[in-house]
């Protein structure tokens, strides 16, 4: 595979935290495990996805129990496949291990989007205000690079991604394990809350456009601007994302929802 513009041999930026920090963010990469095959991991990799898309469009309710035999069965996989897709919904929140110790679907909550919206704002903006004095060009042009190739008619799942990879470069900068490490917790669960939001592709375009706005203004080294451009970023998403959730679980507009600030 080739590498991105701007990266080393192992497609991270040739400058700034991302050296330093390379093993521990290869952690948070979803990476094919060395003792599986391409064709197993492809096949692990579809299962999960179904499911993801199960989830998302109701078809699989809040709460309903994954049950291995079942699902392997209307998947047309192993159980070993079908276990190992369970494990994925786990780590990236679809799903948890209930009092049973039997893995089911994880309610979309939009108490829950509300708690992950605050604490985004707090950790993501106080990483972005210690990276961007680190910033370089080369940082700027890998951001860059990630921004334009978002292709809109590609699966949610692609272009968060390309999401991810666009935060984790934008905050590698900022040398401090501890934020980065609970900026990406705070993001493996809001991520599902992402997927269920862009089953729409309009609402997709916008948040790349914010992310082209805050680019801008870590290149001015303008850092009152760009943590003032994510806030809004992170608010106005974390508020679509409520108002969404409410409206489908039959809740009035006009009822109170917590404020973010």
């Amino acid at each position: 595979m080739q590498d991105e513009p701007g990266s080393d041999r192992n497609g991270y930026p040739a400058c700034s935290f991302f050296k330093a920090q390379q093993e521990g963010v290869k952690k948070m990469l979803s990476t094919r495990p060395a003792q599986l095959s391409v064709e197993k991991y492809l096949e692990i990799n579809d299962a999960t996805c179904r499911l993801k898309q199960e989830i998302l469009h109701k078809r699989l309710p809040d709460c309903a129990i994954l049950k291995q035999q079942v699902v392997a069965k209307q998947l047309g996989v192993s159980q070993t496949v079908a276990r190992e897709a369970f494990n994925r919904l786990i780590l990236e929140g679809f799903a948890k291990i209930n009092w049973r110790g039997i893995p089911e679907v994880v309610t979309l909550d939009h108490l829950e989007v509300w708690e992950l919206t605050g604490r985004r704002e707090f950790f993501e903006s106080f990483a972005l205000e210690l990276a961007i004095p680190n910033m370089c060009e080369t940082d700027f042009c890998y951001l860059e690079t990630i921004i334009s190739v978002v292709d809109l008619t590609k699966p949610a799942s692609t272009n968060i991604e390309y999401a991810t990879k666009f935060y984790r470069a934008l905050f590698a900068p900022a040398k401090n394990s501890d934020i980065i490490s609970e900026v990406y917790k705070i993001r493996i669960k809001f991520d599902r809350y992402l997927n269920y939001y862009w089953r729409d592709p309009r609402n997709i375009k916008y948040f790349f456009d914010d992310h082209r706005a805050i680019l801008k203004f870590c290149k001015f080294g303008d850092v009152k601007a760009a943590r003032s451009a994510l806030i809004q970023h992170i608010d106005s998403y974390g508020c679509a994302i409520m108002l969404q959730l409410r409206r489908q679980s039959g809740f009035s507009q006009l009822q109170f929802i917590p404020s973010i600030d």
